[in-house]
């Protein structure tokens, strides 16, 4: 459990005491929490995402990724049910926000979506290219990029013939996830309300 006083809980339902207590874990509120195997992801009001690793004695983050720009807070956020590297988050500004964890400190993609604030942004957690968001507008959207084709971000071109910089990680892996291409970047999603 996280909240306001930058305090993060961490619960069992057989416990009645927290098993582990991050005291100052934020000094602003913490907005949202998941469990990512020993890892718990947050999001906070100045608009920062923050991993503790649960395995350290430590209080501090092991890594800390932030909007650019503006403080926009970070209302929700959700890991992708198969590929728990890949973090959607919705904010103050009612846009959907793509996290890679493997990655750099900045979101891989930012969708405009509400026109108020998100509140709540969910995988769905058997075909995870389908995710759903809903705000205090009164929508609630779904999100689908199962018909998404697209190039990596790290092979797009621009119209110029120079090559875009890579924003994806090294790796022998195939990037499989339509959330990382540069299309769905370009709002090239379906979606409806």
């Amino acid at each position: 459990t996280v909240g306001e006083d930058g305090r993060i809980n961490v619960v069992r339902v057989e416990h009645r005491a927290p098993i582990r207590t991050i005291d100052n874990a934020d000094s602003c509120t913490l907005n949202a929490v998941t469990l990512k195997a020993f890892e718990v992801i947050t999001v906070n009001s100045t608009g920062q995402l923050k991993v503790f690793d649960l395995r350290r004695p430590s209080s501090e983050p092991t890594r800390i990724f932030l909007l650019s720009g503006d403080r926009i807070p970070l209302h929700c956020l959700d890991k992708h049910p198969g590929q728990p590297h890949l973090v959607a988050t919705g904010g103050q500004d009612g846009s959907l926000y793509m996290w890679d964890l493997r990655q750099d400190r900045h979101p891989v993609s930012v969708m405009d979506a509400h026109a108020w604030d998100m509140w709540e942004v969910m995988f769905h957690p058997t075909p995870p290219d389908h995710l759903f968001s809903c705000s205090q507008d009164g929508s609630v959207w779904h999100w689908d990029v199962s018909g998404t084709t697209a190039t990596p971000i790290a092979m797009a071109t621009s119209t110029a013939g120079t090559p875009f910089p890579s924003r994806l990680p090294t790796t022998t892996q195939p990037q499989t996830s339509p959330w990382l291409l540069a299309n769905t970047g370009k709002q090239k999603v379906e979606v409806s309300s």
